[in-house]
């Protein structure tokens, strides 16, 4: 196996160090609201991921956004409507690891493998976050099937996003800002759209 490229180290750490910035912030009792913490966390993967990528001389990346059969608890943070403002930015970092895994991958191997393991990648950090996130807690589906905490219409979605999320960052890397931000904005409509569709099909059809 080749030796890592310095881009995949500095990843590597940088998500470790931020892992475990996670398990000491929200695992021990500091007296401050989940929600604070929460958005503390995401406040600090989006200031430190770009300022990594300028210091080390690498590239960043973007975001996404999701439905409504779900529920946010009012953890103390600061919410836009119904919905905490830390969920703007915590697209990123499920996102950010997706596509770069993506990327690696392609530069060693083929575009179809590549889209392979970038389609598990979205399965297993979105799946993995509806699995474990309801116990911080961040949100919890409702009135939905559910298997192991999972809402079931949003697996097909969530493979979705990861790939538009993918493709929209290869095909707008090298053109302009407005090339960038049509493509976030193809693949926030995308992610709107889908969760809706799959509702209908999965809990109105075939489970209804």
């Amino acid at each position: 196996m080749s030796k890592l490229e310095r881009v995949d180290r500095d990843a590597i750490l940088l998500h470790g160090a931020f892992a475990l910035a996670c398990l000491l912030v929200l695992a021990v009792p500091l007296g401050i609201p989940v929600g604070q913490r929460v958005s503390g966390l995401v406040l600090l993967y989006n200031v430190a991921l770009p300022l990594a990528a300028w210091r080390r001389g690498h590239p960043d990346w973007f975001l996404a956004d999701p439905l409504g059969v779900i529920e946010f608890p009012d953890t103390g943070g600061l919410r836009i409507g119904p919905i905490p403002a830390f969920m703007a930015g915590m697209w990123t970092i499920p996102l950010f690891i997706i596509i770069l895994l993506g990327r690696r991958v392609a530069a060693h191997s083929t575009r179809n493998i590549a889209l392979a393991t970038v389609a598990v990648a979205s399965i297993l950090l979105f799946v993995g976050s509806e699995a474990t996130l309801w116990a911080v807690p961040i949100w919890h589906a409702r009135n939905v099937t559910m298997v192991a905490r999972v809402a079931v219409y949003l697996i097909v979605p969530e493979i979705v996003l990861g790939l538009s999320a993918f493709l929209a960052f290869e095909s707008s890397l090298h053109r302009s800002i407005w090339h960038k931000l049509s493509g976030a904005f193809a693949v926030m409509l995308l992610y709107l759209g889908s969760p809706c569709f799959f509702y209908l099909v999965v809990e109105q059809l075939l489970l209804g």
